[in-house]
């Protein structure tokens, strides 16, 4: 390495930052050990004081004597025993025995928080805080905070904070009443011969169903509606940004597949009048994305399966609930995974539906007896939908030697140190160290274009397009010569028959 650097995390490609050899799961243990330690946390317990609580509250039920702090233990805890598993749960009432939430221990709980944290498309803090406070009593949100500060995956978001436009807000009484479809354009990556993704949404309840298209033409968008309105039903109103001309070419096409069917389509509004289907395209983008590196896989005419559900299932703050939840009245379930109370080693032993009862009717039978039963104690701080996000110091310090005389950085990467140098207006401060210091590469030069070539899944954008001024019908357009349809990034006003 040149002296006089210093290679530091920048959110140009999110993958710049030295660690340690300790691993993610490692540097999370660590740090909630050394808060229980030094007695910043007494909520999530190690193992051993987890199981020796655990054996002092069997005892306590038959014990005659009795301390203060021994009753306080009796009305906050009861034991759980399933399957010859036996947890600390909350304390509950004679007739809500079945609404109780676990108490975990510090070893397990980066196993539990990766679960939710995937099953949420790799949702952010609130999310996660919402899924899994229906099962458990002690996960703080300074624990969710720090996995999250430690996922590569979130660290590579790019955050930026626009600036808002004043539009007559929608509003929408019923289910149905109004559907947005809108199309996202994945020509520059295709998963073969599909190019696009349709989102179409409930504009209520926010529940969305996901589409890979092979083409953006009238008859297959409206071929796909139609798989979802006879499943759905149809709405009284459909909307897109795709242009009014687009949507009522979309609503001819469906009347000639299903003559029953009347549809109107939506006034012309301002782009941001399309803000909530818009908002839900870059929220599937950023889980799609995860699921792919997460599975290792380019196969996103599959990943948008798994997708669909996580994006359902997830909190949306505009109606606070999950679309799926605001549509069914109850929450996502998949399978007895779902079944948080069931240990997942008993989980995996399961084949058939006698297994089930057996378990169901042996953990009724071993279910402790006490004798003072209170109302459920939920533990879980109340939490603001909107919280600002605190000032992040940087993990490694920005001195003398990162910054030349003029005030910029030079950055490397595992794929080589990038070309020129950059502002720090340019660059992000990652929350953790998230690669290894002998990972990084500065034998070679290259642009921040490749080095984002190398890291995507797919190998890079190479996005095609034209800023023709005709209808693109000839070889003169750059689209039309390669055998690719003219995208959302060509030319915006002028018609074309190559779409």
């Amino acid at each position: 390495m040149p002296s006089g650097h210093l290679v530091f995390f920048t959110s140009l490609s999110g993958l710049f930052a030295l660690s340690d050899t300790m691993s993610i799961e490692e540097k999370f243990l660590e740090s909630l050990r050394s808060k229980f330690e030094s007695g910043k946390t007494r909520s999530i317990y190690p193992r051993v004081k987890y199981h020796d609580l655990l054996a002092k509250i069997k005892l306590l039920e038959s014990s005659e004597k009795k301390l203060t702090k021994d009753y306080y233990n009796l009305r906050r805890y009861d034991i759980f025993n399933i399957g010859g598993f036996e947890r600390l749960i909350t304390k509950v009432s004679e007739n809500d025995e079945g609404n109780f939430k676990i108490y975990v221990f510090l070893e397990e709980l980066y196993g539990i928080l990766e679960k939710a944290h995937k099953e949420t498309g790799h949702g952010g803090r609130d999310r996660m805080i919402k899924q899994l406070n229906n099962g458990y009593a002690n996960i703080s949100r300074d624990a969710i905070e720090l996995f999250l500060s430690l996922c590569e995956n979130c660290n590579m978001k790019k955050k930026h904070i626009g600036k808002g436009v004043v539009v007559k807000p929608i509003l929408s009484k019923d289910f149905n009443s109004r559907g947005q479809v809108d199309l996202m354009d994945f020509q520059s990556n295709p998963d073969g011969n599909y190019k696009f993704i349709m989102v179409f949404q409930d504009h209520l309840t926010k529940f969305c169903n996901i589409k890979a298209l092979t083409s953006k033409c009238a008859s297959e968008v409206a071929f796909n509606l139609i798989d979802i309105f006879t499943i759905f039903g149809a709405p009284h109103i459909l909307q897109s940004d795709n242009g009014r001309e687009f949507t009522a070419l979309v609503i001819s096409e469906l009347k000639l597949m299903w003559p029953e069917l009347v549809i109107v389509h939506g006034k012309p509004r301002h782009p941001q009048s399309q803000g909530s289907i818009e908002r839900s395209n870059g929220d599937i983008h950023d889980m799609l994305t995860a699921w792919l590196r997460d599975n290792e896989s380019t196969k996103w005419s599959i990943g948008i399966k798994f997708v669909q559900i996580q994006k359902n299932s997830a909190l949306n703050k505009g109606i606070g609930r999950s679309p799926y939840e605001a549509l069914f009245g109850k929450c996502a379930t998949v399978g007895l995974t779902s079944e948080t109370k069931i240990p997942k080693e008993i989980l995996m032993t399961l084949e058939k539906e006698e297994d089930l009862l057996k378990l169901q009717t042996e953990s009724v039978n071993d279910q402790p007896v006490t004798e003072n039963k209170t109302e459920n104690i939920v533990h879980a701080s109340d939490i603001p939908e909107s919280i600002a996000e605190p000032n992040v110091e940087p993990s490694t310090p920005i001195t003398d030697e990162t910054v030349n005389d003029k005030g910029n950085a030079v950055v490397a990467t595992r794929f080589g140190q990038l070309q020129g140098t950059f502002g720090t207006n340019e660059m992000g401060i990652c929350k953790q160290n998230l690669i290894l210091e002998e990972e990084i590469n500065c034998e070679t030069t290259l642009s921040v274009r490749e080095a984002a070539t190398h890291q995507s899944l797919s190998g890079g954008q190479g996005f095609f397009k034209c800023s023709c001024k005709t209808k693109c019908l000839s070889n003169r357009c750059k689209c039309k010569k390669n055998g690719r349809k003219c995208n959302s990034r060509c030319h915006s006003s002028t018609t074309c028959d190559n779409k």
